[in-house]
């Protein structure tokens, strides 16, 4: 017997819908209390497998390029102290 593998956290999901294609959707986290979130369509689950993969690093490079949330410039509510 085989067992399906489950897929971890942050990995999407991947399924097949009913005309043989394959979907697959990825989270992508929260902009402006919304969840952001893609979806991608393919003939075969590797190939959506593989979408979803790339979609994912892309993501993390994104994320890992900005700047700590400390160090972001924000406006200077904080005048200087005399």
């Amino acid at each position: 017997m085989t067992t399906k593998r489950r897929r971890g956290h942050n990995e999407g999901s991947i399924y097949q819908r009913n005309d043989g294609r394959f979907v697959g959707a990825i989270s992508l986290g929260m902009v402006d209390g919304k969840r952001r979130r893609k979806v991608i369509y393919g003939d075969t689950r590797e190939e959506v497998r593989q979408q979803l993969v790339k979609i994912h690093n892309d993501s993390a490079a994104a994320f890992l390029s900005r700047p700590p949330a400390h160090r972001r410039q924000t406006s200077s509510r904080n005048g200087s102290r005399a």
